[in-house]
């Protein structure tokens, strides 16, 4: 059996403990990176890296991990792992992407958060840098891998339950961290998921000026004549 020797950079909720939160939920586990590394056998989780002290000594008991590294650069070079997984927050996502894809050390794929980043151009450059390093970039938008979304996509796409017209999503939270429905939207519209248009409304200037995330309205025109309407805003307000 092919053993994938892998690194995961990036070591606190997403990377290790969120599947801790929803147990007991309809939610389908495992969640984490680590905890699905865990369950496939062709896997080995060879070291991990955090810029901070104590997300590693508590990734590193939890796990029997003790190649555990400050420095995500010094891990690379040194492990030379088949697949990385980068579960830093959103903003030096770009740069760790693009840094370790031009490292030359024969990383196959990247396995990272979403949102991709939080400008189109850093996205375009993660994109483009791994596509020059020959490195497939998976970003993590596990709604399509879902059994029961995957049953809806069947039935749409098998005429089951009519033409769709439109696709309404509500979803509490902000939009960089709330991907999750506008990826949705696109798979249970059909066809290629190609937008046409779209039109939006933010939460508010003030917030769409600074650093701070914010919630709004998007509808979307696909190429296939199917709308789609997301929300994502405090439900309660």
């Amino acid at each position: 059996m092919t053993k994938y020797k892998t690194a995961i950079i990036g070591l606190g909720r997403i990377a290790s403990t969120i599947d801790d939160e929803v147990k007991g939920s309809s939610y389908l586990l495992p969640w984490g990176h680590m905890p699905s590394y865990l369950e496939v056998p062709e896997i080995e989780v060879v070291a991990a890296a955090d810029s901070y002290a104590e997300q590693r000594e508590t990734f590193g008991s939890r796990y029997g991990l003790s190649n555990l590294y400050a420095d995500y650069r010094e891990m690379i070079e040194k492990e030379r792992p088949d697949i990385v997984s980068v579960c830093t927050s959103t903003k030096p996502r770009a740069e760790v992407v693009t840094a370790i894809a031009g490292m030359g050390t024969g990383i196959k794929a990247i396995w990272t958060e979403k949102p991709i980043a939080t400008s189109l151009a850093e996205a375009d450059s993660m994109v483009s840098a791994c596509r020059s390093a020959g490195i497939k970039l998976a970003i993590n938008c596990l709604r399509r891998w879902d059994p029961w979304y995957n049953k809806a996509r069947e039935m749409i796409d098998s005429g089951a339950i009519g033409r769709i017209h439109q696709v309404n999503v509500s979803a509490f939270g902000e939009f960089s961290h709330n991907s999750h429905p506008l990826n949705l939207i696109r798979y249970l519209a059909g066809g290629n998921g190609r937008v046409s248009w779209v039109f939006g409304e933010m939460e508010s200037d003030e917030k769409a000026n600074s650093d701070e995330d914010l919630g709004g309205y998007g509808y979307l025109a696909f190429e296939n004549g199917v709308r789609g309407f997301l929300r994502l805003a405090d439900l309660e307000s």
